[in-house]
């Protein structure tokens, strides 16, 4: 039963170092409406960092045929608006992705949906008919209206972004002039997954103590 209890504590810990941190900019220094990259290819496990960039932007789950409004039933991640007056913001939001099935994203403030900025992870094939980034995109810039979310940042953790360079204030839920994910460690990523990795092999060390 002990040598069953340690291989699980050794898978465990094989997919803490495994997991990756994929950071996804918002918006970047010339104030593009864009996410950069606006595809990124996650493994169930691996955390998504959104930096966000000036002035004012968000992040929030859609559905490929719902684009520009929030996931239904409210089930998906939003950051709420982030600002920054210049360069990367002090706040990021950080999800951890489940699994592989496709999640779609946008930016709610203003018409920025409709102008591009829309983003997914785990997309199927681009030559998948009505399923690629591209289609998501184009579909986007047909919704008459972009949908802000009434409700309060959830799906993710605002968390300090040590390499911000801009001037930022308190993130928020409303807006200014200017497959799922799981909430992820308050934290940086990088550090949480090294660390649980620690405590995940003290354990195995533990069980293999009292084993021998």
């Amino acid at each position: 039963m002990k040598f069953l209890a340690a291989a699980s504590l050794f898978a465990l810990a094989e997919v803490a170092l495994s997991a990756t941190t994929h950071k996804v900019t918002v918006s970047n220094m010339d104030k593009q409406l864009i996410f950069a990259p606006n595809v990124t290819t996650a493994s169930a496990g691996d955390m998504v960092e959104f930096v966000f960039y000036p002035m004012n932007h968000s992040v929030v789950q859609a559905s490929l045929l719902q684009p520009c409004q929030p996931l239904a039933g409210n089930k998906g991640f939003y950051s709420g608006y982030v600002p920054s007056t210049s360069g990367a913001a002090s706040t990021s939001f950080l999800i951890t992705v489940n699994d592989t099935k496709p999640i779609w994203f946008y930016c709610s403030q203003g018409d920025h949906c409709q102008d591009g900025m829309v983003g997914a992870i785990n997309p199927p094939a681009a030559n998948s008919t009505n399923s690629s980034i591209t289609a998501f995109a184009a579909a986007s810039k047909l919704v008459p209206k972009t949908t802000v979310p009434d409700f309060k940042p959830q799906g993710g953790n605002l968390t300090m972004n040590a390499q911000a360079s801009g001037t930022t204030m308190s993130p928020s839920a409303t807006s200014t002039s200017t497959s799922t994910a799981s909430p992820s460690p308050s934290s940086g990523a990088r550090e949480l997954t090294v660390g649980a990795a620690a405590g995940v092999f003290g354990a195995v060390a533990a069980v293999f103590a009292a084993v021998l």
